[in-house]
């Protein structure tokens, strides 16, 4: 598994949810990876996925987060010649944190609210691929066991060089504040007509999404400007 990125291109200060430490609501945790070992009270109940289990049974809750790391085509052809090399495909992965990014569970709630908002499908497809990827490169290798990079989530994926210059073109297109004006003032009312978690953020929406969306503006125009690659994954 990839080590979290930190700092101000990794791991982002992550807005409180308002589940108690015994319960987390289904909503908040929904692309959460959950394991349970032993026998144990049921996970759900209400609707509601419970941390508490009884003596025999460990429930173990590993928050799976969006991540992005801008690299060049050489990084990633160094890194698939050491799996091709290594004995069991290590490939080395560890890009600079400061090429990283670390965007939490954003990604489903800004294209959420982006619809809502009526923003055009070119651009909405824009926003998922700055998240998901694309398919013209191949980095199977950073999704082999023992050395996946994502191992709770989705397999990697990428875009090249090109891809990024366009997606970030349109990325400076939205105006998130105009979206953002279009949601409820009550931010209650506007966390659950966004849903994917946002219904638990405490502050409300806006600010969540309006950080991670300049976060993510800004590391696509980064990758731009230096020609590099961006891989996503979840971990």
């Amino acid at each position: 598994m990839a080590k979290k990125a930190a700092g101000r291109g990794g791991r982002r200060r992550r807005q409180s949810f308002t589940a108690s430490t015994s319960c987390v609501p289904v909503e908040a945790l929904s692309l959460s990876t959950v394991m349970q070992f032993g026998s144990g009270e049921d996970l759900v109940t209400n609707g509601v996925l419970k941390k508490g289990v009884d003596a025999p049974g460990i429930l173990v809750v590993m928050a799976v987060t969006q991540q992005l790391a801008r690299v060049s085509a050489e990084y990633l052809a160094a890194c698939r010649t050491r799996a091709e090399e290594s004995f069991d495909g290590d490939h080395q992965w560890d890009p600079p944190t400061a090429d990283c990014l670390d965007l939490d569970w954003v990604p489903a709630m800004l294209e959420r609210a982006c619809d809502i908002a009526g923003v055009g499908e070119l651009h909405l497809a824009a926003l998922r691929q700055a998240t998901d990827g694309g398919l013209a490169m191949d980095v199977g290798f950073l999704n082999a066991h023992p050395h996946a990079i994502g191992p709770f989530g989705p397999a990697p994926a990428a875009l090249e060089p090109l891809a990024v210059r366009r997606v970030s073109g349109l990325l400076k297109e939205i105006d998130l504040q105009a979206v953002l004006a279009v949601l409820p003032l009550d931010i209650r009312e506007a966390g659950a007509l966004i849903g994917h978690g946002a219904e638990g953020l405490v502050d409300g929406p806006r600010t969540y999404l309006m950080d991670h969306f300049d976060a993510l503006r800004e590391f696509y125009a980064g990758a731009r400007k230096q020609g590099l690659a961006v891989v996503s994954w979840w971990d």
